[in-house]
């Protein structure tokens, strides 16, 4: 766990990156041409500009420069099989990183080869792995372990004998009869390093589940798990290792056997199920570093700078080229220190696309936040809730609450009223407006916002097109929500009827301000799916999203291509080394280590079935590493700033490894 003090260590040593981060990124960004931001023309005469005027604009800001040679775009799609190296690839790791590299894919081979045991304090006492396949129809993502007791006929006398290490947690019995009065009670050990991938070590339940698991995982009695006591996760000498204390099985002593009367009184007291143990190692969303099940919206996203607190801030604006009526997109990358201080292990932990305490200030969103429906089981206006009984890892309606992230911060929206109209809590003068019937996909309501500051410009969140014909901007996030009391939205009399498909994150996607200027912002989402209602079935939901362009310059009423464009370029958040490439098709929990800051254990792709993943997650899959301008010209788009961006991820304390600029 991160502890107060850890966490301002970390800090400190974020500030100290930062600061070299940022004077790599002022040194090496490219000078770009020299701009001719003042031709002579008002700016009315410059708003009737035809298409090829305009283009002839983007010669003329071009002139100069005599080192672009690149004739158009670069490819805007990311090939998640040829990620770009992070640095120190080929380098030689330090002794303890050779140590723990080297025992992580020892454990990743014995996952592979099946070799995964678990052992136990007690001697008597028989662990034996379950396949692979057995312990995914349970959802048991670190291993299905079965313990049994052996027969007295197949025991050796161990009264003396020196017992197994139980690292004096819970003492071994004394002899092959079982007379320990601690005998109820094993150590149960299992070697959980090659799930080193998304925290998942710390997030690990261990559970004692009924016998029938084995052989009917399927059934709800049989999924009844009560989590293990007293359990303690120890990392030495690159090993990591689980352990806790489960109750321990006893067979009933033989026809003629000598057993003594208390290990006699045990055997009577317990009932054939118990004859086999199964204890199954499973994944919560949610660990000490963090919850996966949050969205990316944090409580510290509301920057500013303290003399008294020692925060270090910081901002670095990108250059956008002008175009004939002046509205250009804002782009830049800001820092602060406070936004690592400021987390919480309720919310999510992974770090941005561009690195821990950073941001990329790109464009903007709206967003809603539902909560787990096992914290909304009450009665709600007087009426009941319809999975009042009933405990899943869905999410349900709770508030129509809405928060807006914009200009580099956060602010909390408050109705006005019963009407659809909104306006900041810190009010700034701006209106936001809830409107029906937008193209962002099969969402309620097809709903989406509308944000109109001050000088009348209006900012369009997940409304998914700029017209009806127009291309999909892939603008909005949806989770499938329940309903579950009457009166919200999707409520049926059953709570399994009660679902549909709703937005969580309205991006922003078109800009126009009053003279009928534009900018459009073009995202590509990740799909991830979950069984939805105690997985009753499978249903897929958008995990993140990233801003692929920006085209500006354009007009409401011209057609025609964009004068100006900005690009992002992603890779993978992957480690690749000589001998593995980061395919997709190797992203498993069993190459976690490659993939540090991922929840793999949370991947879900079966249109059937996902006993591991009963509730929704959301992560980043990529990080930012290229934001590149460019103008058209005669030929096409060419080339005017880029800048590069360079991660890592390293390993700080004990916490997830994590992306740093």
């Amino acid at each position: 766990m991160r502890t107060s003090s850890r966490r301002g260590t970390a800090s400190r040593w974020m500030r100290v990156a930062a600061m070299a981060a940022i004077a790599a990124l002022v040194s090496t960004t490219a000078a770009g041409p020299a701009w001719a931001d003042d031709d002579g023309l008002t700016l009315e005469e410059r708003l009737g500009w035809s298409i090829a005027e305009r283009t002839a604009h983007g010669e003329k800001l071009r002139a100069g420069d005599d080192d672009a040679t690149e004739p158009a775009i670069p490819a805007t799609d990311v090939t998640e099989s040829d990620p770009e190296p992070l640095p120190g690839e080929g380098e030689e790791p330090t002794a303890g990183e050779a140590a723990m590299l080297a025992a992580q894919a020892d454990a990743a081979r014995a996952v592979a080869e099946g070799r995964v045991e678990m052992t136990v304090s007690d001697p008597v006492v028989r662990a034996e792995t379950q396949p692979t396949a057995v312990a995914d129809g349970v959802g048991a993502v670190g291993g299905l372990f079965s313990l049994t007791g052996i027969p007295e006929a197949g025991r050796e006398e161990t009264a003396g004998a020196k017992e197994p290490a139980s690292d004096g947690k819970t003492p071994g019995r004394q002899s092959s009869q079982g007379a320990s009065e601690a005998g109820d009670k094993v150590r149960v050990s299992v070697d959980v390093t090659h799930l080193a991938a998304g925290d998942l070590t710390t997030r690990l339940v261990p559970v004692q589940l009924p016998a029938c698991a084995l052989t009917s995982p399927q059934e709800p009695a049989c999924q009844a798990g009560t989590p293990l006591e007293d359990v303690d996760l120890v990392t030495k000498d690159g090993r990591t290792v689980l352990s806790a204390a489960a109750d321990a099985p006893e067979p009933a002593a033989p026809a003629g056997s000598t057993a003594t009367p208390q290990a006699s009184a045990r055997v009577a007291e317990r009932t054939a199920a118990t004859d086999t143990s199964v204890v199954a190692l499973m994944a919560d969303e949610q660990g000490p570093n963090g919850d996966w099940g949050a969205t990316k919206l944090a409580a510290a996203s509301a920057w500013d700078v303290s003399a008294q607190t020692g925060a270090f801030s910081w901002s670095y604006p990108m250059r956008t080229p002008p175009v004939p009526g002046g509205l250009v997109p804002d782009l830049g990358l800001s820092y602060s220190s406070s936004s690592l201080d400021g987390r919480v292990a309720s919310g999510n932990a992974q770090a941005s696309i561009v690195g821990d305490g950073w941001e990329a200030d790109l464009s903007g969103y709206v967003e809603r936040k539902y909560v787990p429906c096992v914290d909304d089981q009450d009665p709600k206006n007087g009426q009941a809730a319809n999975n009042a009984s009933r405990d899943t890892g869905d999410l349900c309606w709770k508030t129509n609450n809405l928060t807006l992230s914009f200009n580099g911060s956060a602010t909390e929206l408050v109705r006005d009223g019963d009407t659809n109209t909104w306006r900041a809590k810190s009010d700034d003068n701006i209106r936001v407006a809830r409107h029906t019937g937008g193209w962002g996909g099969a969402i309620n309501d097809t709903e989406y916002f509308i944000v109109t500051t001050k000088d009348g410009t209006r900012y369009y969140f997940g409304r998914g097109k700029t017209e009806s014909t127009g291309a999909d901007l892939g603008s909005v996030q949806h989770v499938p929500v329940f309903g579950n009391h009457p009166g919200e939205p999707c409520n049926e009399t059953t709570y399994a009827a009660s679902r549909c498909a709703m937005g969580y994150r309205w991006n922003l996607d078109h800009v126009i301000d009053p003279r009928g200027n534009t900018i459009t912002y073009t995202y590509t989402k990740d799909a991830n799916r979950y069984g939805y209602n105690n997985n009753a079935g499978t249903t897929p939901y958008v995990s993140g999203a990233r801003l692929m362009n920006i085209e500006y310059g354009t007009r409401t009423s011209v057609t025609g291509d964009a004068p100006a464009r900005v690009e992002l370029t992603y890779a993978q958040r992957c480690i690749p080394t000589s001998s593995f490439s980061c395919d997709v098709a190797d992203r498993t929990v069993e190459n976690g280590t490659h993939w540090p800051d991922l929840p793999l254990d949370q991947f879900c792709t079966s249109t059937s079935s996902c006993p591991s993943v009963q509730s929704p997650v959301f992560y980043d899959i990529h990080r930012l590493t290229k934001v590149a301008t460019f103008v058209r010209a005669s030929t096409g788009f060419v080339p005017v700033d880029s800048w590069a961006l360079t991660q890592e991820l390293p390993a700080v304390g004990a916490t997830m490894r994590t992306v740093w600029l």
